[in-house]
């Protein structure tokens, strides 16, 4: 659910066992995640249909997503909102820009944990 311009799209290349999906908003990003589930999940908390927390909450509920990490996305770095994030149910809040080196640490080490 974390959208992509050009150059994200080729950077998957990077990490030739990660395979990236998008979507556009909340609503897609949900029916995605629930016809295919994923490992992780970067989730933008500003989405244009629905809030971020709310489709977490909503992918939390189903138990064919119960192993998925997922990950907040905001530009907001505030420590109360990153702490209440993570108290919701995140397993970690990104912030952005990203920085695209942490990123991709970040990447490798949920894959890690993830035995991948």
């Amino acid at each position: 659910m974390a959208s992509c311009c050009g150059s994200t799209r080729r950077r998957p290349a990077l990490r030739p066992r990660v395979r990236l999906r998008t979507a556009i908003d909340g609503a897609s990003g949900i029916a995605a995640a629930l016809a295919e589930p994923p490992d992780l999940l970067l989730l933008d908390l500003q989405l244009p249909d629905i809030d971020g927390l709310e489709v977490m909450h909503r992918l939390r509920a189903d138990p064919g997503l119960a192993g998925c990490r997922i990950v907040a996305l905001s530009a907001d770095a505030m420590t109360d909102h990153v702490e209440a994030a993570l108290a919701a149910g995140f397993d970690d809040y990104w912030t952005k820009p990203i920085q695209f080196e942490r990123f991709l640490a970040g990447i490798d080490g949920l894959a890690a944990a993830l035995g991948r």
